[in-house]
């Protein structure tokens, strides 16, 4: 998927909704349980992507906290 194509509010969509499953795996991982989907390589560099398109755009967003 090209991000490029995506209009602000899809990026700012998805970007929030990486930054949730990024909260929540922490939060599983804290209590005991394993390591989800956004603790992996390719979630972080998508979340790099979206973040670098957003600052391009001039978007205003919260980080992903790894």
């Amino acid at each position: 998927m090209s991000l490029h194509a995506l209009n602000d509010e899809s990026i700012a969509r998805y970007h929030e909704s990486l930054r949730k499953e990024v909260e929540m795996d922490k939060k599983s991982m804290k209590d005991g349980g394993h390591e989800g989907f956004a603790s992996g390589n390719s979630a972080r560099q998508y979340g790099a992507a979206l973040e670098a398109e957003m600052r391009r755009r001039a978007m205003q967003f919260c980080p992903i906290e790894w």
